[in-house]
């Protein structure tokens, strides 16, 4: 699996006329490549080193990914098992165990006292 530095990841669910837009906006105004389109989902790497992943409906993401809001931010951390504690002893809850990634990255998923998710992830060795 080929690595990609990141330093965030922004999940956005959109559809038809927005799905589209977004996209041009990304490529247009955030100077980013796409790297990935195929069923609904669509990966863009910005200049900045974000990754916009864009989903429509009938795309392929959990079932609580966009339960209560239309974006997930994904955040980089150094230690993945540390920030996970720390949140959960802040009152999130973790949507998901420590998932890894083909030995370069782990994610989780944590909801806010609101409803709102957010990730945490690590990049890894390989």
């Amino acid at each position: 699996m080929t690595r990609l530095t990141t330093s965030k990841k922004i999940a956005i669910k959109a559809d038809g006329d927005d799905f589209f837009a977004l996209k041009k906006l990304a490529v247009s105004l955030w100077g980013a490549t796409e790297i990935f389109d195929e069923c609904g989902m669509s990966a863009l790497l910005t200049n900045d080193g974000t990754l916009l992943e864009l989903y429509t409906s009938y795309s392929c993401f959990p079932e609580y990914f966009f339960k209560d809001n239309n974006c997930v931010i994904t955040y980089k951390v150094p230690d993945i098992q540390l920030a996970l504690k720390e949140a959960q002893s802040i009152g999130l809850e973790a949507l998901t165990a420590i998932i890894p990634v083909g030995g370069v990255m782990q994610y989780c998923h944590l909801k806010l006292p609101g409803g709102m998710v957010i990730g945490l992830y690590q990049e890894t060795d390989i």
